[in-house]
């Protein structure tokens, strides 16, 4: 009885260390889809992932799909670890479709870790979000394994003060005085 009790608790402790390493490799790993490159003029499509959590991730087990179905051959995750902070790219081969299409990237088990559908893509113009790796996505110039570059701001108009002067009725106009000529030697 001693034994079977000594057992079931320290299966209790294996499984909680387990669960604890688990969701905080999960909690702290965030990767996210950060640029794709569907209709380049030449060379591979591409994909950028950018890890924005505190914790390494490794994606040796995600995969990625198009609206369609799992792309074969898939990029290659094998051994590949995004440390805090890191982009990583990933080449395609005629996969994205440029009349629109839907990338989306799974942890193991097949769970969505992040999802971007485009309705059109125009040749060497990338979707990308901005501001980097959080924002949501617009068509800038390609920025491959680096920050995504920052929206110009659009200049407010400026209001300009109005300086015409109204007479005011029954005011008298004030007589400027004539100059007088300047003396000559």
């Amino acid at each position: 009885r001693i034994f079977r009790h000594t057992l079931l608790l320290l299966l209790e402790i294996a499984f909680f260390c387990l669960l604890t390493v688990f969701i905080s490799s999960v909690a702290f790993a965030q990767v996210v889809i950060n640029e794709l490159h569907p209709a380049p003029s030449s060379g591979n499509e591409w994909f950028e992932l950018k890890n924005v959590g505190t914790a390494s991730a490794d994606l040796s087990t995600w995969s990625v799909s198009d609206s369609a179905a799992t792309l074969n051959p898939s990029p290659t995750f094998t051994n590949r670890i995004i440390n805090p902070g890191e982009y990583a790219v990933f080449e395609l081969s005629n996969k994205l479709n440029n009349t629109g299409d839907k990338l989306i990237l799974y942890a193991p088990s097949s769970v969505v870790i992040d999802q971007f559908e485009y309705s059109s893509s125009q040749s060497d113009v990338s979707w990308a979000r901005s501001p980097d790796a959080t924002g949501s996505f617009a068509l800038q110039p390609p920025s491959r394994g680096v920050s995504n570059f920052a929206p110009s701001p659009t200049p407010a108009p400026l209001a300009t003060p109005s300086t015409s002067v109204s007479p005011s009725p029954g005011s008298s106009p004030t007589p400027t005085p004539n100059p007088s000529p300047t003396p000559q030697p």
